[in-house]
């Protein structure tokens, strides 16, 4: 064992507030149960009793271990809060029978899952072939209430099982089986996720993976009802995509009916495998387990060959942050615990022998991590004796502290039985104590702290320290090399680069394991420095009248202020700016900047620069200008506007081109249209003809059109036809803004003083207008047509002369009348002409040639909108 051994770590020059070093929690006690044929401990979890229950497997039929059916049985140990066993049971058949979970279900029984291959034999009452699932449900006694095995013709073997919101329960591990109760398998294991009611029987079961082997290590219910498993694949096919090598992290998100929602595959090149998932409170998730790579997504290995490894993923699969933990040799996580503040709570194992890992005393240790919501270790410890000790499952208790359970074969443990062959391990259960208070961590601080100390210069040194503890040393280092001990330090030799350091060194437990890190006093060099500064245009050849702006380019050096002078023919001008402009400069001026730092930084000599000098060839001509004006604006939609271009020194036929929001839409010298819209934006762009000074296109000022909305009118009937003798409702609906209104012809409508009038009765076709203008003055107009459908009317002659007037014999057009049949008789009563369509008519002709003048006798039937009609008379025929 492992306790109070003392280990010295360095502080060094930390310069900022008080922090508080969060400390490891002490074993308040440890027992070793087994026999000599060699235990495992896989699960534990307090009790509602507050103490605890444990599962794993035994070998053994002696000392703590009372039975034992064949080779390896489930073994479940019932422990009180001081960690005594109260009961202990054995569970299984002929086979090897190993437990991997176990969890008190809400009736106070427990619920133990793992592996099986006996065959129908002591406890196992069905089994398949190979592993199967192996469920057992017990009293809180354990007495077994019921038992079932799950699987096929293959191996089937369950890690992790959690009991469900609806007193169900679910179960993960792998299949290689696509038989039996495993319906589909993709290669070889595969994750495998059954779904079970109260008392065992199969709801669903999903089988995920590739070609490869994919292994399911930890399930968990989620908030959205469904479940997330976590695992590892060495899959890059089927259902898993995205594998970077080797066996990655494999996390899969279901819905309740164990529908994949999506998947995500992470590690890096080697070998890494998830083996506890935690769902945290913003929906995310919390991964741990081990990894072996370090690219990818994985960064920051320590270890050789392994570290643990701890990934945080969004709700929706998306990789938030990664850590991985662990010293120079080997480390991996087996279990990981969220708490109600964000915190985490790790179990594995650790080897390395360097850091805050120092203390490790045999091969391997027990090994506890406790991080910040961000995957940042807060404090850690290990735990072990002289050998192989390693930590499988954890839980927070609810006394603050730890109940840790695992493996050990160190015969240094107090109550370790010792076993026959190199196999026989004990159940290890270590209960540590609520984490003391944290303590101030211990700070160094030196002055002079300048980053900055001239080469050359004699300096004294000193420190002041707080939180050192009483056991403390200081020392002084030069360049890596340790050079003077005590509170200070004092040298005339420094040289260029010289880094100096401070450094507290504390004894602690090994409990402690946080460090601080140093602020460096480097030694500098007194160095001339020679500002550099060049000024710049786009062009030395301007109109004269032209603005120009200069622009400086230089180089500074540490937190020095920078100052300019700008100067025309040697005069002082502007300010200090990195920038000058002028539109008043003339031909052959000469503009240049003077350039300086101040203060000058330490250790610097700093001298005053002159830039490049600019001569500028100005133009006799003035620079081209353009302005453009509105015939009109602020006025009603439609209204004709005239956007007028004023050009100024342009030279001989200069173009332009107008755009209206951004859009060209012309290239006249003005721009008129009917169709602006309201907040429509007009420019006009110049193009400079021959002997202006500049061919550079130029930009008038953009105008912004403001255009009155007119009314809104809505009118019905649009056009419609009536009978003759018939009224007609003119239904209006007017936009708010209408401040009068007005019909035409009024003398038609029975009240024209209201916005929906009925006409007097009509007997000819008529139009109808109204007019109306909003409160800002603009009119708009709608109209309505109205035909007028008159009674039935024969003429009683017609003269078919081909003259164009009164040629056919027919109904008149306009008459409301539905035909049935028009027919025309000689005076002998032959019928020479007959129609059903009201638009034709009979042309004076008999079988295509012309009748003779004279009398001649017409039927018409048909109907009207007062009824039935038929109608005889008699119509001359004159040529």
């Amino acid at each position: 064992m492992k306790f109070g051994f003392i280990k010295a770590f360095i502080l060094l020059v930390y310069l900022g507030p008080v922090q508080l070093l969060a400390q490891a929690p002490n074993i308040e006690w440890q027992k070793c149960y087994g026999g000599t044929y060699g235990e495992n401990a896989s699960s534990v979890e307090q009790t509602s009793d507050g103490g605890y229950i444990v599962a794993g497997w035994s070998d053994s039929r002696d000392y703590d271990v009372s039975s034992n059916h064949g080779k390896n049985d489930f073994w479940v140990l019932k422990l009180n809060s001081a960690g005594v066993i109260q009961w202990q049971k054995a569970y299984g058949g002929s086979g090897n029978d190993e437990a991997r979970v176990i969890h008190q279900s809400s009736d106070g029984g427990f619920l133990i899952a793992g592996g099986s291959d006996s065959k129908n034999d002591g406890d196992v009452t069905s089994s398949h072939m190979g592993f199967d699932f192996w469920l057992v449900k017990t009293g809180s006694s354990g007495n077994i209430l019921w038992q079932k095995t799950y699987g096929g013709s293959g191996n089937d073997y369950a890690y992790t099982m959690r009991q469900t919101p609806d007193n169900g329960y679910v179960i993960a591990g792998y299949s290689e089986s696509a038989d039996g109760d495993a319906t589909v398998n993709h290669g070889l294991k595969d994750f495998w996720i059954i779904k079970l009611n109260s008392i065992g029987i199969i709801q669903w079961q999903k089988s995920y993976g590739g070609s490869k082997d994919d292994i399911a290590y930890s399930i968990q219910n989620t908030m959205d009802g469904g479940y997330v498993v976590a695992g590892k694949t060495e899959s890059n096919d089927g259902d898993a995509s995205g594998n970077h090598g080797g066996s990655d992290f494999w996390v899969i998100k279901l819905d309740g009916s164990g529908a994949l929602k999506w998947q995500k595959v992470l590690g890096g090149s080697k070998e890494d495998s998830a083996q506890s998932i935690q769902q945290t409170s913003d929906g995310g998730f919390i991964i741990a387990g081990t990894t072996n790579s370090n690219d990818f997504d994985v960064s920051g290995l320590h270890g050789v060959p392994s570290d643990a490894w701890l990934v945080k993923l969004s709700a929706t699969g998306n990789l938030e942050w990664q850590e991985c933990l662990g010293g120079t040799s080997t480390e991996g996580a087996y279990e990981i615990e969220t708490n109600s503040d964000g915190t985490n709570i790790i179990c594995g194992y650790s080897k390395s022998l360097d850091g805050a890992y120092a203390c490790n005393l045999g091969v391997e240790d027990f090994w506890i991590v406790k991080t910040n919501p961000n995957g940042k270790i807060l404090w850690q410890r290990t735990i072990g004796g002289n050998h192989f000790d390693e930590a499988h499952s954890v839980k927070a208790t609810g006394d603050g502290g730890f109940i840790m359970v695992g493996l050990t074969y160190s015969t240094t443990i107090p109550g370790y039985h010792p076993g026959l062959g190199n196999d026989a391990g004990d159940d290890w259960i270590v209960k540590l104590a609520t984490p003391p208070t944290p303590v101030a961590q211990p700070v160094v601080s030196i002055f002079p702290d300048s980053p900055s100390i001239c080469a050359g210069t004699a300096i004294n040194f000193s420190s002041s320290s707080y939180f050192q503890g009483t056991h403390s040393t200081i020392s002084w280092t030069r360049n890596g090399i340790t050079v003077a001990t005590g509170a200070s330090y004092a040298a005339n030799d420094f040289a260029v680069n010289d880094t100096i350091i401070c450094v507290l060194t504390t004894e602690t437990t090994c409990t402690l394991t946080s460090l601080t890190s140093s602020d460096t006093v480097v030694i500098r060099n007194n160095t001339f420095y020679q500002p550099s500064i060049t000024i710049s245009t786009n062009s030395t050849s301007i109109c004269n009248g032209a603005p120009v702006e200069f622009d400086a380019i230089t180089g500074t050096i540490g937190n020095s202020v920078p100052y300019y002078q700008w100067t025309i023919n040697g005069n002082a001008v502007g300010s200090n700016s990195a920038q000058f402009s002028s539109n008043s400069i003339k031909n052959g001026d000469i503009i240049n900047c003077n350039y300086s730092l101040n203060p000058v930084p330490a250790c610097y000599t700093i001298g005053n620069s002159v830039s490049n000098n600019l001569v500028m060839n100005v133009s006799n001509y003035s620079v081209p200008g353009i302005d453009i004006s509105l015939s009109a604006n602020n006025v009603c939609a439609g209204t004709p506007i005239t956007a007028s271009v004023s050009a100024q020194n342009g030279g001989s036929n200069p173009s332009f081109e107008w755009f209206v929001n951004l859009v060209d839409v012309g290239n006249s010298d003005n721009l008129l249209s009917d169709q602006f819209k309201n907040g429509d934006e007009i420019f006009c762009v110049m193009s400079p003809g021959s002997n202006a000074c500049s061919t550079t296109q130029v930009y008038s000022d953009t105008l912004s059109l403001s255009i009155l909305d007119s009314p809104q009118i809505l009118l019905t009937p649009a056009d419609t036809t009536i009978f003759s003798g018939s009224q007609l409702q003119l239904n209006a609906s007017l936009s708010p803004d209408v401040n009068t209104f007005q019909w035409s012809p009024s003398n038609m409508l029975l009240d024209a003083n209201i916005i929906s009038p009925t006409t007097k009765n009509l007997d000819a076709d008529i139009d109808f207008t109204l007019s109306a203008t909003s409160q800002n003055g603009c009119t708009s107009f709608a109209e309505t047509k109205v035909k007028v459908l008159k009674s039935i009317y024969i003429p009683n002659a017609f003269t078919p002369n081909g003259d164009g007037l009164n040629d056919i014999f027919r109904i008149p057009p306009g008459v409301a009348f539905n035909l049935s049949a028009f027919n025309v008789y000689d005076r002998w009563g032959l019928r020479i002409f007959s129609s059903r369509d009201i638009n034709n008519g009979w042309d004076g002709k008999i079988q295509g040639k012309p009748a003779a003048p004279g009398i001649y006798v017409y039927t018409i039937s048909g109907s009207d909108n007062k009824g039935a009609i038929n109608l005889r008379g008699i119509v001359t025929l004159i040529r």
